[in-house]
């Protein structure tokens, strides 16, 4: 089994942090290394408004489950990912609808695009790529942002608010491989459990009362698969699918919350 590691980061100035990794006027920069996975790139792009953001992008339409701002839920043919970097002082009254608009000015399909956002710095992004089994030729490539100004514990007692924070963490995990729907959460699934996994072992915690934090408040994931090779029933971590996700995800969390870590020194 072979795996690939990016750092797919650049260094971020004050304020959006553009960095030099984002063109002028709109550009991008594709992010290296590339992917395994035929016909998907990442890259980081600027907005008309301004914003930075973080582009996987397929050559061809793929099936899609997320909790993403925009598209959230079962997608048959998702074209793009975009994790939309925010000020930390975002306000919307309906930030589906904002961002919405944003995507469709910047030339992304309104019905083929899922959309995020997050006030972690994008050019941070972790990126890790396993083979699912061995010699298989096929992966399962995760892009992660971390931000964990509002971590929590899942399974705590608190007040929920029911609000945006633009904190958070956000994954794309993409499957070269065709995923049945149940597959598709059991996928989810190993990625929570794999982001926790990675938590514990940057040793972030709940500032509400200190345990160990799972995630954030307002944490998004995306699954995606190509939908090629043999289909996949289930996907925890006892099958080839599962156990590489779980990798992939654990490896790009742990890279983008330890550039985290050290930006907030």
């Amino acid at each position: 089994m072979s795996s690939k590691f990016g750092n797919g980061c650049f260094d971020s100035d004050s304020g959006y942090g553009f960095g030099s990794g984002f063109g002028s006027g709109g550009g991008e920069s594709v992010l290296a290394p590339p992917p395994r996975i035929e016909g998907v790139r990442a890259a980081l792009r600027r907005l008309d408004d301004g914003s930075p953001c973080l582009v996987v992008q397929f050559g061809v339409p793929c099936a899609a489950l997320s909790s993403g701002v925009v598209g959230g839920g079962f997608l048959a043919d998702c074209s793009a990912v975009v994790n939309r970097q925010v000020l930390k002082s975002y306000m919307s009254d309906d930030p589906e609808a904002e961002l919405q608009s944003l995507l469709a000015r910047n030339g992304f399909d309104r019905y083929g695009t899922l959309g995020f956002m997050t006030a972690a710095y994008v050019s941070d992004v972790g990126f890790a790529e396993h083979e699912i089994g061995s010699g298989t030729g096929r992966y399962a490539a995760v892009w992660a942002t971390v931000g964990l100004g509002n971590a929590a514990r899942a399974g705590r007692l608190r007040e929920p608010s029911g609000g945006l924070f633009p904190g958070t963490i956000n994954i794309v995990a993409v499957v070269d491989g065709d995923l049945a729907p149940g597959a598709f959460v059991g996928a989810a699934v190993v990625a929570a459990e794999a982001k926790a996994s990675a938590l514990a072992e940057l040793g972030a915690r709940d500032p509400d009362d200190g345990g160990a934090a799972t995630g954030t408040t307002t944490d998004a994931l995306a699954i995606v698969a190509t939908g090629r090779g043999a289909p996949s029933r289930y996907a925890g971590t006892a099958t080839h699918v599962g156990h590489a996700v779980g990798r992939a995800v654990y490896d790009a969390v742990l890279a983008a919350g330890r550039r985290y870590a050290a930006r907030a020194r």
